[in-house]
């Protein structure tokens, strides 16, 4: 297992394999690498494409997205909401309304952000080295060893790290090596 000082029993770095190259696998790969980890991240796709809609990042997302450096990157590319308004899906009542702004900033340290999702990942990955990124690995499975983590890929190949985290979307292969529950759909999003 590992020490709190961030290195391994065998007193190497802390090796962190992410599997997923969405926004948070590449946002917790740059906090990490920025910690001083090594760190792997695996994708299955074979090349990144920047697709989605819009995002919205509070202060507090902000925050940790500023202190990792990527504040002109983001001033380039998103505005900073003055407000925030929740209305009831059916009948457009407003339910609650936030001002952000110069007010964000004095409260939690930062502004809250919108901006294309897409963009959002291209700064990060352009953030994270290359060597990092390894694309068209589908990871299949997960099995934890007595001194390590072992990942499987769908092309038969094996890769090792002392912690793995899960970033791989709604249908994770990790979450379910995790846990047995099942997600449910309720009809109702916010």
């Amino acid at each position: 297992m590992t020490k709190q000082n961030g290195t391994s029993q065998q007193g190497s770095k802390l090796h962190v394999a992410i599997v997923g190259a969405g926004i948070g696998g590449l946002a917790t790969a740059l906090a990490m690498l920025r910690a001083g980890l090594k760190v792997d991240i695996f994708e299955q796709a074979h090349t990144l494409e920047t697709l989605g809609a819009g995002i919205h990042i509070g202060p507090n997302g902000a925050r940790i997205l500023l202190r990792l450096g990527l504040g002109a990157q983001i001033d380039a590319v998103a505005f900073q909401t003055v407000a925030e308004e929740t209305r009831r899906w059916d009948d457009n009542h407003l339910l609650a309304r936030f001002t952000n702004g110069e007010e964000n900033i004095a409260k939690f340290g930062a502004p809250a952000y919108s901006f294309h999702r897409g963009e959002l990942q291209r700064i990060l990955r352009e953030a994270v080295p290359d060597h990092v990124v390894h694309l068209g690995q589908r990871c299949v499975a997960v099995a934890q060893q007595p001194d390590r983590a072992e990942l499987a890929f769908a092309d038969g190949s094996i890769a090792t790290a002392d912690v793995v985290v899960g970033a791989d979307g709604i249908h994770s292969i990790l979450r379910n090596t995790m846990s047995t529950d099942s997600l449910h759909f309720y009809g109702l999003c916010s």
